[in-house]
């Protein structure tokens, strides 16, 4: 009987990066049996807490390399990866728009890539499945260039109290340290632009709303 090996989550991994560490196929590692409590815990694969347990089975763990000391050795790698989805709203007195055909600039490590947002407001591009920061500038090299830092992959699962800070902050709702009034009333915010009951309470049925927002 073989014996699975583990990974230990670290702040940044999702399924495909860990999946890409090993060497095999992210939906063979998220459907391994032994990750059953994984994905009934955590409702996607791209989002995983620091501290998750991935069981990796044997047959999956990556064979060593043999080398000859001295000699010349070449190797093939492949650079898998992902599609990373970012949406861009503005929030003023008309309500929360989607800020939508501006030119932009995303930065992943030494790749550059320009494009425009959507009409709903998207920023779409294939990166790299390690990657962990971007730097996105909206209408670069003009006097309204804005810059946004991306933690890729540090986003908590929404069922966590960090998770729901994070997503509230990404809304622009909530800023800075957040205390018990400010939450309270960035929550009744984002209950009272969805037609929730504005009560500042964070109930099921507003986090399943923030959840689906947020992470469409």
């Amino acid at each position: 009987m073989t014996r699975p090996h583990f990974h230990v989550v670290r702040s940044g991994d999702c399924i495909e990066s860990v999946a890409a560490e090993v060497g095999c196929a992210w939906r063979d590692l998220w459907n391994y049996p032994r990750n059953q409590a994984l994905r009934e815990r955590r409702s996607s694969p791209s989002l995983l807490k620091p501290g998750d347990v991935v069981h990796i089975p044997e047959q999956l763990r990556p064979s060593p390399l043999r080398l000859r000391p001295g000699g010349t050795h070449r190797f093939r790698c492949e650079l898998l990866r992902t599609t990373l989805r970012v949406r861009l709203v503005r929030r003023d007195a008309e309500g929360v728009r989607a800020i939508a055909g501006v030119p932009y600039r995303l930065v992943v490590g030494m790749t550059s890539i320009d494009g425009t947002t959507t009409a709903d407001g998207h920023v779409e591009a294939e990166v790299p499945v390690n990657a962990r920061y971007a730097r996105l500038e909206l209408s670069p090299g003009t006097s309204d260039a804005h810059l946004v830092d991306l933690d890729i992959g540090h986003l908590d699962p929404v069922d966590d109290g960090d998770g729901v800070l994070q997503r509230l902050h990404n809304l622009g709702l909530l800023r800075g340290s957040p205390t018990g009034e400010a939450l309270t009333d960035a929550v009744a915010t984002f209950q009272r632009e969805h037609g929730l009951t504005s009560d500042g309470v964070l109930t099921d049925e507003t986090v399943a709303q923030l959840r689906e927002v947020h992470d469409g």
